[in-house]
C-alpha cells in the first residue's frame, strides 16, 4: 500500500527514500530505530567541548533521560505497573517499526510518546528516597539537555520544510504539480 501511495505522489514507487523501501512500518526499521534510541552518540569536534549534538539523531535516551533506568526497579506485580509497562511496550511497537528515525532533533523525539508512563514507573522505582546515584543520573540528564538546548543548527525548520517541498515537487510530473498547487486555493 505504501508503494502505491508513493507512486501516486512521486510517479515512481521507489522514489522518496530508501528508508521507506519496505513501507512506513516494517521490521527492517527496528535495528535503525534501536540504534537511535539506545546507542546513538554525539558528534566529535576538534575544539572544546570536543563533542556536539548531531543535526539528525542525537544522544540516546540513556544520556538525556538516564533517570528512566529506575523504572526497571518498579517491579511490584500490581495493575498499575502492569498497565504502565504494557503501555510502554504497545507504544514502542509502532515507534520501533516506523521507517523514519525523526528529522532534526535532540535525543529521540518519538520516545516522548512513552515518557509519561516511564516517568510514573520511575517515580515508583525510586521509592521514598532518591539515592545519590539517582541524583547523579538526574544531574547527568540536566547537563546533557542544557548542553543540547541552545545549539545553533545549520538548517532552520523553515529551510528544512522548504527543501522537502522542493524535493517533492522535483520528482512530480509538471502537470500534476501544477494541479496540486492550485487544488488548495479557493476559487
Amino acid at each position: 500500500m505504501s508503494r502505491e501511495w508513493t507512486k501516486s505522489r512521486f510517479g515512481q514507487p521507489e522514489r522518496w527514500s530508501l528508508q521507506y523501501q519496505d513501507g512506513f512500518f516494517a521490521f527492517p526499521a527496528i535495528p535503525r530505530q534501536f540504534a537511535v534510541v539506545f546507542v546513538s552518540v554525539p558528534g566529535t569536534v576538534p575544539d572544546f567541548p570536543w563533542v556536539k549534538p548531531l543535526l539528525l539523531g542525537g544522544p540516546t535516551i540513556l544520556r538525556t533521560s538516564s533517570t528512566f533506568l529506575w523504572a526497571f526497579k518498579a517491579r511490584r506485580p500490581d495493575l498499575f505497573n502492569l498497565g504502565a509497562w504494557a503501555s510502554v511496550a504497545l507504544i514502542f511497537v509502532p515507534v520501533l517499526t516506523y521507517a523514519d528515525t525523526g528529522a532534526e532533533q535532540f535525543g529521540y523525539r518519538y520516545a516522548q510518546d512513552v515518557y509519561p508512563f516511564l516517568f510514573l514507573l520511575t517515580v515508583r522505582g525510586l521509592g521514598q528516597r532518591i539515592s545519590p546515584v539517582a541524583w547523579s543520573a538526574i544531574a547527568l540528564g540536566l547537563v546533557v539537555n542544557v548542553w543540547g538546548w541552545p545549539r545553533p543548527t545549520s538548517i532552520g525548520g523553515a529551510e528544512v520544510f522548504r527543501a522537502a517541498v522542493e524535493a517533492e515537487h522535483a520528482f512530480r510530473p509538471s502537470g500534476r504539480t501544477a494541479r496540486l498547487r492550485g487544488a488548495g486555493r479557493a476559487s
